[in-house]
């Protein structure tokens, strides 16, 4: 390939693209990477002007096979990214064309860069964006877009669950928002899950201060966005590129960048819009990275107030799904499905909340930037908010208090060559509910998370693991209170998951390992003095045989 006109680009950690690794084996550095990240080769028409047309434009192929009512779509998601461009100096830098009906090329044409279509039984994702580029200079020169059928019904889902007009359709900004995400990689550019950290979790709803997006990278992955009773709907999904976008093309796509422009640009990164969380620093699962500002399918930078309104956003929608789901001659197989995406959508969102719990803001810095840290513990108040909610809406008493007429209704179609069966048919809620709160207790007990409370006091954390035991002990053991069979089996967990610390492969310290000592000791004299009627009283009797037979065994 020819390398003439084409400037390859130096990568760095604070700003997210895909890249050729490049190590200096003659340089005398310690970090001796110079990794080039990946982007196309745009040249100006006119190198004088501020604002050029580029010799070649990225051009991509709508495939033909795609549903009339969604080209249009597709065609605004790839051309949204013009918007970004413009700051790298270039106009109409991508190009959306629609393969015609009689095209002799097929779409598996490496010459061509296509958005395709695929009907998988089983998608793993709604879309994906893979791209070639030259091992040698980060030239990005042939891409694809797969976007799955799945990611439509899942746009007209949102418009039977949630409502449309022509003027504000989930549907489109759906489809718009999930194009511009692929061919933001297409372009070069990675994840950033700590885009939803930009504007307030009442902000968020309100497009005079959002505009058309409501994070500042289309690069992460953002839930629907719904806004609570009593705002008006702002925007459901993003439709054009947010300001990280913006400045990422800019560092990347300016057809000049010297050190001292580069250096300005990269001074950036410590500001909300333009911090950047990748893959391999998102809190995906228990105990995985420390920033919770990287995660996926959040919303605002108050996670703990947009989560709560949420909540009550979907209580009330789940009160709706009978009269949503109400056409006759259908199955209850939509109406069940819709009930557990919504209710599991509680889940996904406590998740992000409990990464709050333990989290450290962590910022890429450069010397010079001495008015930022590079590491600061998440404030002791938000942490105490975020456990707040954790106890009061998802592990507290009588909040899974489900409508029976909608449980007895919670039936899924049988396929009619179907053997299937054997087992419990009817809805199984208690371990549905289970799981999600499993999972967000395994993050708050995780053994990271204990010993990272206790480092992070070192420079300014004052939630400690005795505090956070005391306070999930508070929660989940009320004086005077009938727990619901919800709540046993959560306890019942919970008392197995504290004693499983003391295993003999346990990854504790000895300072997490004092606290769960001690609220094992609270929890025995709990289930020692509360009486109650009798199938409750045989569940504590059960929970203190759980702890006594421990502390006789260790």
């Amino acid at each position: 390939m020819p390398d003439n006109q084409f400037n390859p680009r130096v990568a760095d950690q604070r700003v997210g693209y895909f890249s050729q690794r490049v190590t200096d084996l003659s340089t005398y550095d310690n970090y001796p990477q110079r990794d080039l990240i990946n982007k196309w080769r745009l040249i100006k028409k006119d190198p004088e002007a501020e604002l050029s047309e580029p010799v070649n434009p990225i051009v991509f192929w709508v495939e033909k096979s795609t549903p009339e009512e969604i080209k249009p779509m597709v065609v605004k998601g790839i051309e949204a990214w013009n918007f970004a461009f413009e700051r790298a100096g270039f106009k109409n830098a991508v190009v959306a064309k629609i393969q015609p009906d009689d095209a002799d090329w097929d779409a598996g044409d490496i010459q061509y860069n296509v958005v395709r279509w695929s009907s998988s039984p089983r998608p793993a994702f709604s879309g994906y964006g893979p791209s070639i580029g030259n091992p040698r200079t980060g030239e990005l020169i042939a891409a694809d877009i797969v976007q799955e059928f799945n990611a439509i019904k899942r746009g007209y889902d949102y418009r039977k669950i949630w409502g449309w007009t022509p003027e504000s359709d989930p549907l489109e900004q759906w489809i718009v928002s999930l194009t511009m995400h692929e061919v933001g990689h297409t372009i070069g550019l990675r994840h950033n899950f700590s885009a939803s950290y930009l504007h307030g979790p009442r902000e968020v709803h309100d497009i005079s201060v959002t505009g058309n997006t409501t994070i500042s990278s289309i690069m992460d992955y953002d839930p629907i966005n719904i806004a609570p009773e009593g705002m008006e709907q702002g925007k459901f999904f993003p439709t054009e590129p947010g300001e990280y976008d913006r400045w990422a093309i800019e560092f990347g796509y300016s057809p000049e960048l010297s050190d001292e422009y580069r250096a300005e640009l990269l001074a950036l990164s410590v500001q909300d819009p333009y911090i950047y969380g990748p893959d391999g620093d998102a809190m995906s699962s228990p105990g995985r990275n420390i920033d919770p500002r990287a995660k996926r399918y959040d919303m605002s930078n108050d996670v703990v107030v947009y989560t709560d309104d949420r909540f009550n956003t979907l209580d009330k929608k789940i009160a709706e799904l009978p009269e949503i789901y109400n056409d006759e001659g259908e199955t209850k197989n939509d109406f069940t499905r819709t009930f557990y995406s919504l209710v599991g959508e509680k889940g996904r969102f406590m998740d992000a909340v409990s990464r709050q719990v333990g989290g450290v803001y962590v910022t890429k810095l450069v010397n010079g930037q001495d008015d930022v840290n590079a590491y600061e513990p998440v404030p002791y108040e938000k942490q105490k908010a975020a456990m707040d909610l954790i106890t009061s809406r998802f592990l507290a008493n009588g909040v899974w208090d489900f409508d029976p007429t909608i449980v007895k209704n919670l039936q899924r179609e049988k396929r009619a060559t179907g053997y299937g069966g054997g087992g419990n048919e009817d809805p199984q809620l208690h371990e549905f509910v289970l799981r999600m709160q499993t999972r967000v207790l395994a993050a708050l007990l995780h053994p990271a998370v204990m010993t990272r409370l206790v480092d992070s006091s070192e420079y300014g954390n004052t939630y400690l693991p005795d505090e956070v035991l005391s306070d999930l002990f508070n929660g989940m053991f009320v004086a005077g209170e009938t727990p619901d069979t919800y709540k046993r089996n959560l306890q019942s967990f919970y008392v197995d998951a504290l004693i499983s610390v003391f295993d003999d492969k346990s990854e504790y310290d000895d300072i997490a390992k004092a606290a769960v000592f001690a609220s094992l000791q609270e929890i025995n004299k709990f289930t020692k003095t509360n009486s109650r009627k009798p199938d409750v009283k045989n569940h504590y009797l059960y929970l203190n045989w759980k702890v006594d037979s421990f502390f006789e065994d260790y």
